[in-house]
């Protein structure tokens, strides 16, 4: 039997722009941000981790906590053009409710802009601590991580605790979660020491085998990326082991 492995993060997509803004914000005004969402509503325990994917720039912009969910009726269907109340009233709601400190973006025209391009937004999750991601982790970075080949026909992706410690080890910041309570369960992260070798190699793959003072590196490929020769930086190698 695998061992259980309950679903403790996300990795979603969002336009840069937005992305941007819902860190200048908690970086100005330290509240907790609405991210409004196609689907409905992801359910994590509480201060699990959200990854922030940019759209067009293919990579990780910020990875923050989450803190709640809110379901919307915000769901426009096609058949029901004639009666729209619900689903403008619940635009005006969601605005006014978290005001624009607390969303992606500062102006009125934008937000009805975006609810008009949903088509109608099912849900909206709450993140607490946004912080900017300054490591490169790119999409195929994360491919290998979340097993899809194409970010397309979902805005979010669940994540296991070993997904999110493998996210977590490629943007520097290495951690160990654990999961406590029932009802109410909660991530507990506890940071782990950066700048070995080891851990380098590891965020990236690569399984050292040491014997005796020789270093033997094996790459772990998924199949797509199997027969291509990846180059490793180590001016980047070296920063990352001088970091204490």
């Amino acid at each position: 039997m695998l061992p259980y492995e309950p679903f403790v993060g996300i990795w979603v997509k969002a336009e840069p722009r937005h992305i941007t803004t819902f860190i200048d914000n908690w970086e100005k005004f330290n509240e907790p941000q609405a991210f409004c969402v196609y689907d409905l509503p992801p359910m994590l325990p509480y201060s699990g981790l959200i990854f922030l994917h940019a759209i067009g720039q293919n990579r990780i912009m910020a990875w923050a906590k989450y803190v709640g969910y809110d379901n919307v009726k915000g769901w426009y269907e096609h058949d029901t053009r004639a009666n729209d109340s619900v689903w403008l009233s619940e635009r005006e709601r969601i605005w006014q409710s978290f005001t624009p400190r607390r969303l992606h973006t500062h102006d009125k025209d934008d937000f009805d802009r975006f609810w008009m391009a949903q088509m109608g937004v099912r849900g909206l999750f709450i993140m607490e601590a946004i912080t900017r991601v300054t490591e490169r982790v790119g999409w195929t970075e994360s491919m290998e991580i979340l097993q899809v080949h194409r970010p397309l026909g979902f805005s979010y992706r669940y994540l296991t605790a070993s997904q999110v410690e493998q996210f977590m080890r490629l943007i520097g910041t290495p951690i160990k979660l654990t999961v406590e309570g029932i009802h109410n369960p909660k991530v507990i992260i506890t940071p782990l020491p950066r700048g070995s070798l080891r851990g380098y190699l590891h965020a990236r793959g690569i399984e050292p085998d040491i014997n005796g003072n020789k270093m033997l590196l094996s790459k772990r490929v998924s199949a797509p990326s199997a027969s291509r020769h990846k180059l490793f930086d180590l001016s980047a190698l070296l920063r990352y082991t001088q970091k204490g």
